[in-house]
């Protein structure tokens, strides 16, 4: 009778746990799926004792409430207490992915793996804790699995077409193309998808591919800043003085008003309509004030008004213009345009700057190589031949030295005797 009474008092004692610990696991259940999310955290916080799924329901929560952290601690103790949940086990790696512990996410992931070879979107994630890692062939490999086993997932063929990028294999363009048409053929319209192509092309120079897609993405109303950017360009290299491009090519200045790109292609439509002229200078000097001390820019930028300046037939100062673009790598150039420019220089006030360009000329000349000697040969006799004439004229009028413009804007002072040193 004595043991009836002790059996009978456990299981009354063992039924009364077990009744409130499913009433707490049931109003576990019931906050996380009525998205109570801070009251399940609160629960279990609160709960003497927790199986597997109230932890794993806990980590959940943590992982909506953003608290990657939390949700790593949670899961971590629902896989002590279940080691077979994977529904668990894929979720404490999203948090460790999160938590930026990548190394033991990737474990996780590989694990999976192991017994789940076809799912592309474990694939996926194993890619990018290998991308955040730097370990990028291992992210290429990952992220084209996750393509060939879901090519209509557009998210998968971005991350790959993105490592392969990074990677810069020779042939990354065509095999980018391939992953692009490949998805598209599921997506037709998708529009991260139609930019990347375009982009490909652009970056490519295959602007006549480019443009439709730009243009079909712009009647999808993607005002974009790429987008608006590189349909600009398009028809700004294809018709230079299309409205059209001087439209997309403003509104991509106004979003992003410091790309040196949408400044010079910018200038350029401006600089072919006279009552715009003023404009595209004042955005050229822009970008040669942020340039500083980028000499590719620099040079650019010069080489761009020399030309801007030409088209409205101010030889003058195209003349500056190209030799503030002057480098070690184009000097040789440089100088043959200089002295051709000036042969045609018939602004009175200016001179002479036509002599002290032949004179700089002279001073700088030395022939690169042979396939340019002829020119400089050439050049050299007619810069020495009008140089000769402009001493005849100075001895004749009785002047031993002269002031010479020069090409900065500055006066300078040349001795007769120092000039003709230069000619002989």
């Amino acid at each position: 009778m004595k043991y009836n009474t002790t059996f009978l008092l456990f299981f009354i004692v063992s039924t009364s746990i077990f009744s409130k610990a499913q009433i707490v696991e049931n109003k576990i259940y019931s906050l996380f799926f009525q998205k109570q999310y801070e009251k399940v955290i609160e629960l279990v916080e609160e709960a003497a004792t927790l199986n597997a799924d109230e932890f794993y329901y806990a980590g959940l929560s943590a992982e909506m409430l953003e608290d990657s952290q939390l949700a790593a601690y949670y899961l971590k103790k629902s896989m002590a207490l279940d080691s077979t949940n994977v529904a668990a086990k894929k979720a404490l790696a999203q948090a460790l992915f999160q938590n930026e512990e990548l190394v033991p996410a990737a474990e996780i992931y590989i694990d999976l793996l192991e017994t789940d070879t076809l799912n592309a979107f474990l694939w996926r994630c194993l890619g990018d804790c290998y991308a955040k890692l730097m370990l990028l062939p291992l992210a290429y490999t990952c992220y084209q699995n996750a393509f060939y086993l879901n090519p209509k997932n557009s998210a998968n063929t971005l991350k790959l077409i993105s490592v392969l990028g990074a990677l810069k294999s020779d042939d990354y363009i065509t095999e980018s193309l391939f992953y692009c048409d490949s998805s598209l053929m599921y997506n037709e319209n998708h529009k991260p998808l139609l930019r990347k192509k375009a982009s490909l092309y652009f970056v490519n120079h295959e602007y006549l591919k480019a443009a439709p897609l730009l243009d079909s993405l712009l009647g999808m109303k993607d005002s974009s800043f790429l987008v608006l950017k590189h349909a600009g360009i398009c028809h700004a290299l294809q018709k230079p003085k299309s409205e059209t491009a001087l439209h997309l090519l403003r509104k991509a200045y106004q979003q992003v008003p410091t790309d040196k790109e949408v400044m010079l292609h910018l200038a350029n439509s401006l600089s072919l309509n006279p009552n715009f002229f003023d404009e595209a200078v004042e955005i050229i000097a822009k970008i040669r004030k942020s340039a500083e001390p980028d000499s590719t820019v620099i040079y650019q930028t010069h080489t761009f008004l020399a030309q801007s300046f030409l088209g409205i037939k101010d030889t003058v100062n195209a003349i500056r213009q190209y030799y503030y673009s002057m480098n070690q790598e184009n000097i040789a150039d440089r100088l043959l345009r200089l002295t051709s420019l000036a042969n045609n220089v018939t602004v009175e006030s200016s001179h002479t700057l036509l002599w002290y360009v032949h004179y700089f000329f002279l001073q700088n000349l030395k022939i690169p190589n042979e396939r340019s000697s002829l020119h400089f040969s050439r050049q050299k006799s007619f810069s020495i031949f009008l140089m000769e004439e402009y001493i005849k004229y100075m001895h004749l009028s009785g002047q031993k030295k002269v002031t010479w413009e020069t090409l900065d804007g500055n006066s300078k002072m040349i001795i007769m005797s120092d000039l003709q040193k230069v000619v002989h």
